[in-house]
């Protein structure tokens, strides 16, 4: 159990999986739960560190009870935060397999991308408040704010039956609680499992056969409209790769919203 003491998540989480990655190596499987903790970022970091050291990692999150985002399946309120769950596997190659997900069918921060580009968002992602569907970012935004859906479409309640499991695992668990009514301190209730491979089967063999599972998998006849087959965290690590090239690209009410809490704090961006 790690009391992050609501300091920066980040670090909070980073120490974390390192804690969960040395239990690990002395008993096969290091589970931590994380308490009382800023907002961690991007799940896939995390896994991605486990996988790195010949561990399969898992991560879950819930908004420590608050941040109701999220309708039940059948439901037309939020009573959910969007609960992300993120899976790290290596490979044998540089590119480990990352499932980094949501259990809604977008994360809140897509949604405000679309309203800062001025663009509408894609039929089923979000209800308006009344419960309606509605494409409009800034009818989400109301007020009265809406609700993001449970991902799957017409079999959402997957995304719901997911959501459910990254609420025990993150909220019950760790003492953060479940996604309830009155909870107004956002963070993040985290359940992080490292798992020793080498407790189970040797890591090379593990990897050997992981990477033959992976050419196997983008061996298949292509679908129109397919140029190739991409693991889970793929596109991510090209999109990565580009960007550290040729740098992060901010539109520009992101832009101005980053200048003007700055200016709050007395800096100067360039």
């Amino acid at each position: 159990m790690v009391d992050g003491k609501w300091g920066y998540g980040q670090t909070v989480a980073t120490q974390a999986m390192a804690l969960a990655i040395d239990k690990a190596r002395q008993a096969s499987v290091g589970v931590v739960e994380v308490f009382n903790c800023g907002h961690i970022g991007r799940l896939g970091e995390y896994v991605e560190t486990a996988a790195a050291s010949d561990m399969i990692g898992l991560v879950t999150c819930n908004n420590h009870g608050g941040g109701l985002l999220q309708v039940p399946f059948g439901g037309a309120e939020p009573r959910m935060s969007p609960n992300p769950i993120a899976l790290g596997v290596p490979t044998g190659s540089e590119l480990p397999i990352v499932v980094d997900m949501t259990s809604s069918v977008v994360a809140e921060g897509k949604i405000k991308m679309k309203r800062n580009l001025g663009e509408p968002m894609p039929d089923g992602w979000a209800l308006g408040a009344d419960g309606r569907p509605i494409t409009d970012p800034e009818q989400f935004y109301g007020p009265p704010r809406g609700a993001i859906l449970p991902f799957g479409g017409d079999s959402a309640h997957k995304g719901f039956a997911l959501s459910i499991l990254v609420e025990v695992l993150s909220g019950a668990l760790g003492g953060a609680g479940y996604s309830r009514d009155g909870q107004t301190r956002w963070g993040n209730g985290v359940f992080m499992m490292a798992i020793d491979i080498a407790a189970f089967i040797a890591p090379d063999d593990f990897k050997r056969n992981t990477g033959a599972f992976v050419d196997w998998l983008k061996s298949s006849t292509l679908m129109d409209g397919f140029d190739e087959i991409l693991l889970p965290g793929e596109p991510e690590t090209r999109t990565r790769r580009q960007r550290e090239a040729g740098g992060v690209y901010v539109d520009e009410p992101t832009w101005q919203q980053m200048n003007e809490a700055a200016a709050k704090l007395g800096i100067e961006l360039g």
